[in-house]
């Protein structure tokens, strides 16, 4: 399955964040720093549910695997692109306004978000299309997810002044709170 390859892709990534923050001169690794690499796991598994959610919307318009891919890869780029470019900004912000801890914390996450794209984008694509190219099967669901959720439909916008009602509750309760007991 995909989903294999995509693991593969991920302990990869590790690695090579490790590697890279190995050669960095007097870098250790702290608490800051192991959250950064679980940010970075966490956007890393984004990317890949992005992708392989494309994929599956060009299997169901009718495409082969092979074109599947080819098309799900190049519809998902621009929202992997953006969501890395906006937390590479943030890592950057961090680094130059943040002390210590917070500096650790944007160059771990800034070195994961590079080495996430490198790994989500080209090695799971590489690894896909060389089993793809040697004729080997590879499938982007179980029989008991293909269908699963398929025609649901949720109004989200017509149900927005619920959500308006429960966020203002919600702050109101948050900006009490706060003034009866402070942070």
């Amino acid at each position: 399955r995909s989903s294999d390859l995509a693991n593969v892709a991920l302990i990869f990534n590790v690695v090579l964040m490790v590697g890279v923050m190995s050669m960095i001169p007097g870098a250790t690794m702290t608490l800051p720093g192991i959250a950064g690499i679980v940010l970075t796991m966490a956007i890393a598994v984004d990317t890949n549910v992005i992708i392989y959610e494309r994929t599956k919307e060009e299997l169901f318009a009718g495409k082969s695997i092979k074109q599947a891919y080819t098309d799900g890869f190049k519809h998902a780029l621009n929202a992997i692109i953006d969501g890395h470019l906006t937390s590479l900004l943030t890592a950057l912000v961090l680094f130059i306004f943040g002390t210590g801890p917070i500096k650790g914390f944007a160059v771990t996450t800034g070195i994961g978000l590079i080495m996430t794209f490198f790994t989500s984008v080209l090695l799971s694509r590489v690894m896909i299309f060389h089993r793809l190219n040697k004729g080997k099967g590879l499938s982007v669901w179980t029989p008991a997810t293909k269908n699963l959720f398929r025609n649901t439909w949720i109004d989200f916008i017509g149900k927005r002044k619920y959500a308006y009602i429960v966020s203002a509750v919600l702050t109101v309760i948050c900006i009490v709170s706060i003034a009866t007991h402070g942070f």
